[in-house]
């Protein structure tokens, strides 16, 4: 998957226990505080990693694209909740998988190893809200 064109996100921060589909508790908080903000937000939710994880909690980002208006951008220096970072065009290797299974990620990413692929930043997932697929997106060289 290529994006062709920066896009904004809207990255809230969590800490959660370590357990399935640990942040999906959080997703419809965060579209709220979106709406009452007055913008407006795509389908899908992300979700990156720290990697200040520890045993039994997860640290995280819980983001959403969003497409901001000139004037949105103008109240974004006083957002009350979550930070905001513009992402540049990437080339994303995609691994899709049912958002029950903990462990399908695991043995693709054994294979980009295998095969000299190293991402070039850190991969996120993306789970779309009429969907029970995750798609992990590992930004690659292009």
């Amino acid at each position: 998957m290529r994006w062709e064109e920066p896009k904004t996100f809207l990255w809230f921060r969590h800490c959660v226990v370590r357990q399935k589909q640990p942040f999906h508790d959080t997703f419809p908080i965060h579209k709220n505080r979106i709406k009452e903000m007055g913008l407006v937000c795509t389908p899908c939710t992300y979700v990156r990693l720290d990697g200040r994880s520890s045993a039994g909690e997860l640290r995280g980002e819980i983001g959403f694209e969003i497409k901001p208006t000139l004037e949105d951008k103008a109240a974004f220096n006083h957002l009350k909740y979550g930070s905001l970072e513009v992402m540049q065009p990437c080339l994303f290797a995609v691994i899709e998988s049912s958002a029950d299974d903990e462990w399908a990620c695991f043995s693709y990413i054994h294979l980009f190893k295998k095969y000299g692929i190293e991402p070039i930043g850190p991969t996120m997932e993306r789970y779309n809200e009429s969907s029970d697929v995750v798609q992990l997106l590992v930004p690659i060289q292009s």
